[in-house]
């Protein structure tokens, strides 16, 4: 193994050993040692060594995406007028206090909410003309909660009007519930601890 190979194994053992709370600094050098001893016995192609080491997710770590994932929609709607929509989201609009805050990567709103969901469940919808059908209010919640934003606030920040047309409740796995409001773009979020958030989806914030 050429000694530049050697040395990407070398560094990508090292990264794996720090990022393991359970190995002690006497282990973590046996662990050195048999990687090494294992190395000049064998002539293991370097990146699918790195990659055997790197690759797995310590204790505790889920992948990024997987809190992205949407949780089960129920749909069982009923018709509002846009003003009721409006009070609810007046409700949630209450002096914070707070700025805008831009976050460090765009977020879907899964992996913002941070919450184990056990499902969302509509309850409301308004300003969609007849009837829509189930499918198409599952499909607006589910685009929601999969669309990404980057800019949040504790209170509603934008200054266009917005006419909300869906309601959902969001049910946590601990009994909790929160809301999500939305026209498909803007929404409004009461997350698990009961703080509300308002935030724009990508491209719309842009």
């Amino acid at each position: 193994m050429s000694r530049s190979a050697t040395g990407q194994v070398n560094r990508a053992c090292i990264r794996f050993a720090a990022a393991s709370p359970e190995l002690t600094h006497v282990t973590r050098g046996l662990f050195m040692k048999s990687i090494n001893s294992i190395m000049r016995r064998i002539g293991v192609f370097p990146v699918a060594l790195a990659w055997l080491f790197v690759q797995p997710l310590s204790r505790g770590q889920v992948p990024a995406d997987s809190a992205a994932i949407t949780p089960e929609i129920q749909v069982h709607a009923a018709a509002a007028d846009r003003g009721e929509l409006d009070r609810k989201v007046r409700i949630l609009d209450t002096p914070c206090g707070g700025r805008s805050q831009y976050l460090d990567h765009p977020n879907s709103v899964g992996e913002f909410e941070g919450g184990k969901v056990r499902a969302i469940r509509v309850v409301r919808f308004a300003g969609l003309g007849n009837a829509p059908a189930q499918k198409e209010l599952l499909n607006t919640v589910r685009r929601v909660w999969q669309g990404r934003f980057q800019s949040v606030s504790c209170y509603m920040s934008w200054d266009e009007a917005t006419f909300w047309t869906v309601e959902a409740v969001v049910e946590f796995e601990d009994g909790r519930q929160g809301e999500l409001i939305t026209d498909g773009m803007h929404v409004a979020l009461q997350g698990h601890n009961g703080k509300s958030w308002f935030f724009r989806l990508l491209p719309a914030a842009q």
